[in-house]
This record gives structure tokens, sequence and C-alpha cells, in this order.
């Protein structure tokens, strides 16, 4: 599992477990799962997530960042 945490200037949006999170970036798409390579980029578009249920969630980020290192992903929305 990864720690996902999902903000934006106004509230958290998710803190808990996640199976997978796939982004846009400026880079391109990325697939983020557990044991992460250290990664931070630019959010360009949208934000899928797997929580620990299997229920997959969508959310689209106009803007912000994306940070994983190891089992820890923050995701901070514009």
């Amino acid at each position: 599992m990864l720690n996902l945490i999902i903000m934006n200037d106004m509230e958290c949006i998710f803190n808990g477990d996640a199976n997978q999170v796939k982004v846009t970036t400026s880079d391109g798409p990325l697939i983020i799962l557990k044991n992460h390579a250290p990664y931070m980029a630019k959010l360009s578009g949208t934000i899928e997530y797997t929580d620990s249920y299997g229920k997959t969630i969508n959310t689209k980020a106009d803007g912000g960042i994306i940070y994983t290192n190891g089992n820890k992903c923050v995701i901070i929305m514009d």
C-alpha cells in the first residue's frame, strides 16, 4: 500500500492508503505504485487513484505538484 495525501489550499481531500495513483504531469502520464523512486513534477491534468477497498476515484487538477518517495505520495492541487 501507498500512503496518499491529496490537498488543495482549502482542505485535505484524501488522506489514506491507495493501491496505485495515476496522474498526468508536465513530463507525461505517470503511474505510482508502492516503493516508488523519489519523484517531483507539475500536475497538468487528471488524478486517478484506487483506494484500499478497490474503489477508483477520479479528479481533475488544474495545476499543482506531486511528490513521491517510497510509500508516500503527496499531491498539492492549485
